[in-house]
């Protein structure tokens, strides 16, 4: 566990810093066509320009949505995996920012607590949050072009949560820290 995988973001950032490169390249070659054309052709030209930047809109954000979606459910299940080894349930309140989070893992890391995270823990903690904000800010992003988006599904996936101790004998639960 204490061994995490870097996610495989890297390779489609290079990718996608690629494609944003081709497309940049082949759009300052068709307007500088257009500029040497016929106003007839150069309508033409526009309109397959204007094809082509839609559809690397739809290929970027598709890549963008499906990598940050990948990471997070990457990050996610080894959170939760963690969490379920120390008898924890994602049933806390959402932590909404850094600080909710800072000082839901001072509470975890008490002297005596037996849920103590480890530093792998406590980054992957952070990581999947900076992730999930970056999620909704490529949600916010698009919302104006969605329609031309359809099919890609921007729903959020569920949002970090403070675990709480699983329930005891006699359904007894105990939250951890804050409520």
């Amino acid at each position: 566990m204490d061994d995490c995988k870097e996610p495989k973001g890297k390779q489609t950032k290079e990718w996608l810093k690629y494609g944003i490169t081709a497309l940049f390249s082949v759009l300052a070659l068709i307007f500088s066509v257009i500029a040497l054309c016929t106003s007839e052709d150069a309508n033409v030209i526009s309109k397959e320009a204007k094809d082509l930047t839609e559809t690397a809109t739809v290929i970027t954000a598709e890549v963008q949505w499906n990598d940050l979606l990948s990471r997070y459910n990457e990050v996610d299940d080894q959170i939760r995996q963690w969490e379920e080894s120390k008898g924890l349930k994602r049933n806390g309140p959402e932590i909404e920012n850094t600080n909710q989070l800072d000082q839901y893992i001072k509470v975890l890391s008490r002297p005596r607590s037996k849920h103590k995270p480890t530093a792998e823990i406590i980054r992957l903690y952070h990581r999947r949050l900076g992730i999930y904000e970056s999620l909704k800010n490529v949600a916010k992003q698009y919302e104006p072009v969605k329609d031309r988006l359809q099919r890609i599904d921007f729903t959020l996936p569920n949002p970090p949560r403070r675990p709480r101790r699983s329930r005891g004998i006699g359904g007894m639960g105990m939250g951890i820290g804050m409520n």
